[in-house]
Order: structure tokens, then C-alpha cells, then sequence
């Protein structure tokens, strides 16, 4: 941290608001909440977004909706599909759990002291738990929290979900999760995998969990209780822009564009995530739960060139025909060109 304490504003979407619980609204008013920090980089100001959302499935910047979830028993059950700009992979949302924002300037961010944050609202309620890997905060064995990231334009996005008392039956009929991403760990569903802290502590509320969140959100980043909150209120041109952005998230496009028609489909995890490639015919793409969204996008750019399969298939230098030289991302496409290798050959991938 810069040593001096940051101005501070917790905000959450009005009462009275009839789109108060819209994934698309919501996603919408975190994207303006990065903007507006960014614009006020001076004020070293601080954000804490709290938000629900109607029954929907979230999934990660660089992942086809098709292989994530269910979309025919989502659209039977009135079941929202949703696209976020962070990485990682898709989460069940409903009105039992909790999503938060932190939305710092990157100089002042720590993923680490982040995730504490949430660790110690937590143990605030009663609960013990834990950071591990990534991007999970667990209780016991069973996960309770995913967090992704995001860092734009000298402000860095941190947002997760908590399972209050989230539906996982429905969450398991719902997402289809490749078997691969348990194997080892003696987990045979998503169900299995997650656990609902009102399980734990049953009298817990949303806004039980919300009120310690905020009052440790306080005490990291303004020194001090809800006395450093600043006022949040947006005018009829921020709504109007907040609009706009929301119907980005809403569209077709956004939601569904990077899904392409399929001739073969290979996929694989690796240790820097779960990664799926899919052939059309005339050119590949490439689809992953990856927190690393920036080094990803530059990978998914050559992967649909045109004379990608010819490198992957004549085994030429990654970084003598790409260009590529950080060795995070020289690792990736080479798994990526071997996966696509064994794809091209194993007929028993041909859908």
C-alpha cells in the first residue's frame, strides 16, 4: 500500500430499483465503477460494488457457453447466460449469494491482502476459512468463494462470489464441468466440490455477510470504520452510460460470438488452466477457464491465424514463427500446438 489511507465508497444498488438484481445491470455498473476510479486516479479512491443476481450462469471471458453449462435446460428454466471480462471459470449465481467488487488502484492493490478481506469477514461471522490456490477461499475441503481479476488502465478489478444459501442442486444440473478439473482430488460432482456457509452457520444473511465484508473493506483500505465512507450517487448521464454498457453485456454478440460451429473438439487442463480447442474447418479456436486474460487474448489472436496448424504440425521454434518471447506465453501455445496435434489424429474427438 502508498502508505496513505485511500477515500472509500461501498456501494449497492438502490432498494427501489427494478433492475436491482439484473446480471447484465450489475456487470454493467462494476465495468462504470473501474471507469470512474480511473478517471479520478487523484482522489485515490476505493470501491467496494455489493451485488445479487436473478438465477444465471457466469462464465469466464474466454469460455464457449456450450461447453459450460446446459443452455437448453437453462432457456427451460428461465436461466440467464452471462459473459464477464475476467478469466476463470463459470459460476452459478442466484439471490443467495453474495458477489463483491473491489475496484482499487492498481499501486494500492494486493491480490493476497484482497483475499484476506474476505477471509476475515468471514471469520468475523463465525467461519473458518481459508485461501487456496489462486483464486478459491475453502472451508475445510469444500470451496465457498471463486475470485477472478482484472487490471485496466491503472485499476485493478477484483471481484467473487459467496454461496450464502445458493441452490447447488440446481447449480449441478445447470454447469457441466470437465471431469478432469477433479481428477485426483476425490471429487465426483460440482455439488460435492462447494458448500454454502449457511451450512456452517445457518442464521447467516446475505446481509449479515455483507456488513462484515464492508467493515473490513473499511479497515484495509480507509484505516478506519464506516465514519471514511464518501457518497456515491450517479446522475441521469452516468445511468444513461451505465445503460449503454448494459446492453452490451445483454446482447447476442457479446454473450454468444466466440462460439463457432464444430468438426473436432479436443480439450485438456494444464497447470495454467482447463483449456478447449475446436476446429470448424477453415480455421481453430480456443476456449479457457485461464485467470490470465490478457496473456490469453494475445494467444487466442494466433491460434485462429491462418498458418497455425502448419506451425503446430511442421513442429517450428513458437517464438521463431510467432514472435513470442514471454516464456508464460511460449508455454501456452505450446501445449495448445500439441494439443491440437493429438486432436487432428485421434478420430474418437470428431463431433
Amino acid at each position: 500500500m502508498s502508505g496513505t489511507y485511500l477515500k472509500c465508497c461501498v456501494y449497492q444498488s438502490s432498494d427501489n430499483s427494478g433492475e436491482r438484481y439484473d446480471p447484465y445491470r450489475n456487470l454493467a455498473i462494476e465495468d462504470f465503477l473501474v471507469q470512474y476510479v480511473e478517471e479520478r486516479a487523484q482522489d485515490e479512491m476505493a470501491v467496494l460494488f455489493l451485488w445479487q443476481n436473478v438465477d444465471c450462469v457466469v462464465f469466464g471471458r474466454n469460455q464457449n457457453p456450450s461447453n459450460e453449462c446446459r443452455l437448453d435446460f437453462m432457456r427451460e428454466l428461465g436461466v440467464l447466460p452471462v459473459r464477464r471480462k475476467t478469466g476463470g471459470g463459470a459460476v452459478f449465481h442466484d439471490l443467495q449469494n453474495l458477489n463483491f467488487s473491489f475496484i482499487v488502484p492498481e499501486n494500492d492493490y494486493d491480490k493476497d491482502r484482497s483475499m484476506q478481506i474476505v477471509v476475515r469477514a468471514l471469520r468475523m461471522c463465525g467461519i473458518d476459512a481459508a485461501v487456496t490456490g489462486r483464486n478459491d477461499i475453502v472451508v475445510g475441503d469444500s470451496k465457498v468463494s471463486g475470485n477472478a481479476y482484472l487490471s485496466r488502465n491503472g485499476v485493478c478489478l477484483h471481484h467473487g462470489t459467496l454461496l450464502i444459501a445458493a441452490d447447488t442442486a440446481k447449480m449441478e444440473r445447470l454447469l457441466t464441468v470437465d471431469a478432469e478439473k477433479f481428477a485426483g482430488k476425490g471429487i465426483s460432482s460440482v455439488r460435492s466440490r462447494v458448500k454454502n456457509l449457511s451450512e456452517i452457520r445457518p442464521d447467516l444473511t446475505v446481509e449479515d455477510y455483507g456488513k462484515a465484508l464492508s467493515e473490513c473493506f473499511l479497515e484495509c483500505y480507509a484505516g478506519c470504520d464506516d465514519a471514511a465512507l464518501i457518497p456515491l450517487v450517479f446522475g441521469r448521464e452516468e445511468m444513461d452510460q451505465i445503460r449503454r454498457i448494459q446492453e452490451e453485456y445483454a446482447s447476442e454478440a457479446w454473450i454468444f460470438g466466440h462460439e463457432m460451429g464444430q468438426v473436432w473438439k479436443k480439450s485438456r487442463r494444464f497447470d495454467w488452466g482447463n483449456c478447449t480447442v475446436e476446429y470448424t474447418g477453415d480455421s481453430y479456436n480456443v476456449y479457457s477457464d485461464t485467470l490470465d486474460t490478457e496473456d490469453f487474448a494475445q494467444i487466442r489472436n494466433i491460434v485462429r491465424s491462418q498458418d497455425f496448424y502448419r506451425m503446430c504440425m511442421e513442429g517450428c521454434c513458437v517464438e521463431e514463427r510467432t514472435g513470442v518471447t514471454d516464456t508464460r506465453q511460449k508455454r501456452m501455445l505450446e501445449d495448445i500446438c500439441r494439443l491440437i496435434g493429438t486432436g487432428m489424429n485421434n478420430k474418437a474427438e470428431v463431433r
